[in-house]
């Protein structure tokens, strides 16, 4: 499994509708991809973060993933 298994689309839906008042978390999005290894969404949250369509951080920790104008952008087109 890698990183690009996970549809852009699909991760930024579930930072949009896992964000409660400080942003979603990496549990929260977890939670929702069980299929794939954290590692592996962890992977996919740096390359949304790289890309500008989320802001947030892939470190580990809590990440407090938001959409940036971007990845409503994206969201709307999708």
């Amino acid at each position: 499994m890698k990183a690009a298994d996970i549809a852009d689309i699909v991760f930024l839906r579930l930072v949009r509708l896992k964000r409660y008042g400080m942003g979603a978390s990496r549990w929260d999005v977890g939670e929702e991809l069980q299929q794939f290894p954290e590692k592996v969404v962890l992977a996919k949250a740096r390359g949304l973060i790289r890309r500008g369509l989320i802001s947030g951080c892939a470190c580990g920790c809590r990440g407090d993933f938001e959409l940036t104008d971007r990845g409503r952008e994206l969201l709307e087109i999708g």
